[in-house]
């Protein structure tokens, strides 16, 4: 589990879908010159002219993807609010969670462009619909867990719920783990592997 600071808006979303932040991460890995269009305006996620509260919090990620946020140099965008690099503390935890919302604005605007076909109406619906007509669903009710909804309409369903930072107030902390072993040198690498 890794401390982050972030908008409240990533918190809830990482709140209801946690499994959304290998997405995030792999569209930021993945990056290229139009998915940084987005990053730079970051539309959906952090509110232009307006002061977002920023949730301290934690969140759960394999040490793969730690590796592939931590490891990249990043310029913060300028409608992000980055702290001060003074505290160096605060400020890797304000890092680390700038790369999580570029991140998920990359992947959120990638898939809201993928999911319209030229008709205008979303691939998702045209999906869903040859999977009801070949009677994939059943009987299942519209919202089962099986009848999943694409990321773009969950984060738009997320983002539709009432939310506010009063919400994450009080939870306890745990302290971010060590990550020496990101800096293994080939030999202590060679060390470890043998021990195992």
């Amino acid at each position: 589990m890794l401390r982050v600071r972030v908008p409240v808006s990533i918190a809830k979303v990482l709140k209801y879908e946690p499994c959304l932040i290998s997405l995030a991460v792999e569209s930021f890995y993945d990056r290229d010159v139009d998915s940084m269009k987005h990053a730079a305006k970051i539309k959906k996620f952090v509110s232009a002219g307006t002061s977002e509260e920023i949730f301290r919090g934690f969140i759960r990620m394999s040490r793969a993807m730690y590796a592939q946020l931590v490891q990249q140099t990043f310029q913060a965008p300028k409608c992000y609010p980055l702290s001060s690099r003074n505290d160096s503390s605060v400020y890797v935890e304000a890092e680390l969670g700038m790369k999580i919302v570029c991140g998920h604005e990359m992947m959120y605007q990638q898939r809201r462009h993928e999911n319209l076909d030229g008709n205008g109406t979303s691939t998702w619906e045209a999906f869903k619909e040859s999977l009801e007509i070949n009677g994939y669903f059943k009987q299942l009710l519209p919202g089962s867990i099986i009848a999943f909804p694409g990321q773009v309409r969950c984060i738009a369903e997320i983002f539709a719920l009432p939310h506010s930072s009063e919400e994450f107030k009080g939870l306890e902390l745990p302290p971010s783990g060590n990550d020496a072993w990101l800096y293994f040198s080939e030999d202590e690498l060679k060390l470890a592997m043998v021990e195992r």
